[in-house]
């Protein structure tokens, strides 16, 4: 069982993943890192990385804009994310998510597991947006990157 950080419900800042990865059996209680939400929602997901690697079973890629470090910085009304101009998630790449740092402490800890990368909006194409990611992962990550349909 993976439980997921996500804005606009009850679990959603540091305090709350912290207080359940606490109060849950490690064996069976995990932990999917969508580092979008993560940092909207307040966290540094490398930190997050750092704290919970083992019990970390996925993460949901995706990027936010380099200003959103540390959380989102103004009001967040819904509907956000609902049009290619009201975006808070971005292809990989924009800055706000230090994804070579988190690449960094999975390969330290020798972490196995799913990178699935998600995007919400487009702003161009979905192929547009595979395009950017796959070029990311590649060039950037150093990933060998795996298309299934």
């Amino acid at each position: 069982f993976g439980i997921h950080a996500h804005l606009g419900s009850p679990f959603q800042v540091e305090e709350e993943v912290d207080r359940v990865m606490d109060l849950t059996d490690p064996r069976h209680v995990y932990f999917v890192c969508d580092t979008g939400h993560v940092t909207m929602g307040g966290m540094d997901p490398v930190q997050v990385t750092r704290t919970y690697h083992s019990r970390i079973i996925e993460y949901h890629i995706k990027d936010t804009a380099p200003e959103h470090k540390g959380g989102f910085k103004g009001t967040l009304t819904e509907p956000y994310n609902t049009r290619a101009d009201n975006r808070i998630f971005f292809e990989l790449g924009k800055g706000g998510v230090d994804f070579p740092a988190i690449k960094a402490v999975l390969d330290d800890n020798s972490w196995k597991g799913w990178w699935t990368v998600e995007l919400d909006r487009t702003g161009t194409t979905a192929k547009e947006s595979c395009t950017i990611a796959k070029k990311y992962l590649e060039d950037v990550i150093k990933l060998k990157v795996s298309q299934r349909g």
